[in-house]
C-alpha cells in the first residue's frame, strides 16, 4: 500500500507541473485518490507498479586482456520501466536501456569503437578514467560522433582498482541522452584488489546499481515536463518555442532547452522531490540473495540530485570505495550520501539473516531494492579489515592555492564556456590546490576531466582525506568550499564542470589544457 500511494503523490506532482489535466487528487483527510473518470487510464499502470520486478543485470563484458575489442553502439529503442507500458528511450549495445557493465584492468590498453545508430550526433565520456584528451570523449569536435558513423578510442588503463562509468558528453544533448538511458558503468581491476577478499561474483553478491530519478507522465511515458522552479510546462514551452528556417524547432533541441531539473539547497530528497528513484531501469525491483555480503557499485546516474542512501532495518552499511577506488578501510555507516555522477562502492551484510528475511535498499525515502534471502550460504565472509593505502601526491600543508573556482550564475568564475580558449593551462604531473567555492543560492558539483584528486581542506578546515577517498566529483552547498590536491598525468584538453546536467548543457564549464 506504501508504494501505490508514493506513486500516487509522483503521478500527482508530475501531471501539475506538466500542465495535464489532474488524475489524481487529495481527498480532505489527506488521502490520493484516482479520479473516477481517469481511473481506466490508470489502473492498468498502477497495477504493473505495485508488482515488483526482479533486477536487471546489464550484462559484464570482459575486456581485461591487452589490445581487446568491442563495439559499443549507441541505439533508439522502446523500453519498458513498467511491466506492460513502453516509452521510448535510449541504449548501448542493445541493451534496452543503459549500456553493459565494461570490465577492463590495469596495464592493459582497450579500444571500443562507438558507433551512432541515433539520428543525432553523440560522444561517450569515460568518466572517471585517466586518459589522453584526444580519447576523453568530451573535448570539441575531435570527441564527436555523427549519426551513421563510428570512432574508435584508446584507452590504456593505469590507474587503481575502481568503479567509473560512462556516458555521452556533446555539448546541447549531453542532458537528455543520459536521461533516456545512455549511461554504463565500467570495472577496474588490478593485482592489489584481486588479493583482497571482496565479493566478485558478478551479478550474484557483486551488483551494479544505476539509481536515476525520473518523471513520468500517466501512461508510462518518460517525461521531461518539470522545470525546477523556472516557470511554466514542457507543452506550452514547446509550442511557444520559436521556429528556425525551414521547420519549427527541432524536438530534441526543445526537450534539452526546457529539461531544467535543480537541484536546492536544502534536505537531500528536496532534490528528487516529485521524481520516481529507478534501479536499473526499474521501480523497486528485488534481488533473490543468500545470507552472505553483497557488494553494490552504486552510481547515482540521474540529471541532478543528491541521494541519502540506507537499509529499512536500521543496519549499518560498510562503506568500503569512492570514485577513485578502495577505501584505506571499510567504514560503517548508517547512510551514505551520493551525489549525481558519483559512485560508493558498499557491502550489506546478510550473514544474520534467515532463508524468507527481507531487507530494502532506501534512497531518499524510497524503496529502490528489496533483498530477499532465499538461499544460505556455506561461507558467510567478514569484511576486510584493511584494503588498500592511500598516498597523498605530496604531504599537505596548507599550501597554497593555486587556482580558485567560484561556482554562481550558471558560470565558473563569471566566464561563459569556451570550447577553443583553454582558461588554464596545467603542467603534466605537477600538483596544483584548486579551492572550490559556491557562492551560489543553490546547490552544484565538480567534476574535474582527467584527475583521480584529495579532498584536503573543507570550509576552512582540515579534513582526512583518507576518510574521504580518491574523487573525482564533489558537492557544494551554498556557501561552502573546499581544497582540492591534483595532479594531471596525461596530456590534451579537457573540462571541468557542474555535474547538474542542465547547469552544465547553460555553460557551467570550463577548459582547460595539459601539456609535458
Amino acid at each position: 500500500m506504501r508504494r501505490v500511494l508514493f506513486v500516487l503523490f509522483v503521478l500527482t506532482l508530475t501531471l501539475i507541473v506538466s500542465g495535464c489535466s489532474l488524475m489524481f487528487y487529495g481527498d480532505v483527510n489527506g488521502n490520493w485518490k484516482i479520479r473516477e473518470d481517469r481511473a481506466d487510464d490508470h489502473s492498468a499502470l498502477l497495477a504493473s507498479m505495485e508488482a515488483a520486478q526482479m533486477l536487471r543485470i546489464p550484462d559484464l563484458i570482459d575486456v581485461t586482456e591487452d589490445g581487446a575489442r568491442y563495439e559499443l553502439t549507441v541505439n533508439e529503442s522502446d523500453f519498458a520501466f513498467f511491466e506492460g507500458f513502453t516509452t521510448k528511450v535510449k541504449s548501448y549495445s542493445d541493451q534496452g536501456y543503459l549500456g553493459p557493465t565494461i570490465k577492463m584492468r590495469r596495464g592493459s590498453t582497450f579500444y571500443p569503437t562507438i558507433t551512432n545508430n541515433l539520428s543525432e550526433r553523440t560522444t561517450v565520456h569515460w568518466h572517471g578514467l585517466e586518459v589522453t584528451g584526444e580519447n576523453d570523449g568530451a573535448m570539441g569536435s575531435i570527441a564527436l560522433v555523427y549519426p551513421g558513423e563510428s570512432k574508435t578510442y584508446e584507452l590504456a588503463v593505469d590507474q587503481h582498482a575502481s568503479t567509473i562509468w560512462y556516458h555521452p558528453h556533446a555539448m546541447g544533448t549531453t542532458a537528455t541522452q543520459v536521461y533516456e538511458g545512455l549511461a554504463g558503468m565500467m570495472i577496474i581491476e588490478d593485482e592489489i584488489i584481486e588479493n583482497i577478499d571482496l565479493p566478485t561474483d558478478y551479478g550474484v553478491n557483486d551488483i551494479p546499481l544505476v539509481l536515476q530519478a525520473k518523471l513520468f507522465d500517466g501512461q508510462g511515458n518518460l517525461h521531461y515536463g518539470h522545470t525546477g522552479g523556472h516557470g511554466g510546462d514542457i507543452e506550452h514551452a514547446m509550442n511557444a518555442a520559436p521556429s528556425v528556417p525551414g521547420g519549427e524547432m527541432d524536438m530534441e533541441k526543445q526537450k534539452m532547452t526546457y529539461l531544467l531539473f535543480e537541484d536546492r539547497a536544502g534536505p537531500n530528497r528536496i532534490t528528487t522531490e516529485g521524481f520516481l528513484i529507478m534501479t536499473n531501469g526499474q521501480y523497486a525491483p528485488y534481488l533473490e540473495v543468500k545470507n552472505e555480503l553483497i557488494r553494490f557499485r552504486t552510481l547515482n546516474g540521474s540529471n541532478h540530485g543528491i541521494m541519502d542512501v540506507s537499509l529499512s532495518d536500521g543496519s549499518p552499511l560498510q562503506v568500503i570505495g569512492t570514485d577513485g577506488g578502495l577505501l584505506e578501510a571499510p567504514q560503517e555507516k548508517d547512510f551514505f550520501e551520493v551525489v549525481a555522477g558519483q559512485r560508493f562502492e558498499v557491502i550489506v551484510d546478510l550473514s544474520d539473516k534467515q532463508i524468507g528475511d527481507q531487507v530494502d535498499l532506501i534512497a531518499n525515502g524510497q524503496v529502490v531494492l528489496t533483498l530477499r534471502v532465499t538461499e544460505d550460504a556455506p561461507v558467510k565472509g567478514e569484511v576486510p579489515e584493511d584494503l588498500v593505502t592511500i598516498t597523498a601526491f605530496e604531504p599537505y600543508d596548507n599550501q597554497q592555492v593555486t587556482h580558485k573556482y567560484i561556482l554562481d550564475n550558471d558560470m565558473i568564475n563569471n566566464k561563459p564556456f569556451s570550447h577553443t580558449v583553454p582558461n588554464e593551462v596545467f603542467v603534466k604531473d605537477q600538483i596544483y590546490y584548486f579551492e572550490v567555492v559556491n557562492r551560489s543560492f543553490e546547490n552544484h558539483s565538480f567534476h574535474i576531466h582527467n584527475s583521480q584528486f584529495l579532498v584536503v581542506e573543507k570550509n576552512g578546515r582540515k579534513v582526512d582525506y583518507k576518510e574521504i577517498g580518491w574523487k573525482d566529483t564533489i558537492y557544494l552547498r551554498p556557501e561552502e568550499s573546499m581544497i582540492l590536491q591534483v595532479q594531471f598525468r596525461f596530456t590534451g584538453d579537457y573540462m571541468y564542470h557542474c555535474h547538474i546536467l542542465m547547469h552544465e548543457e547553460n555553460g557551467m564549464m570550463g577548459m582547460f589544457r595539459v601539456v609535458d
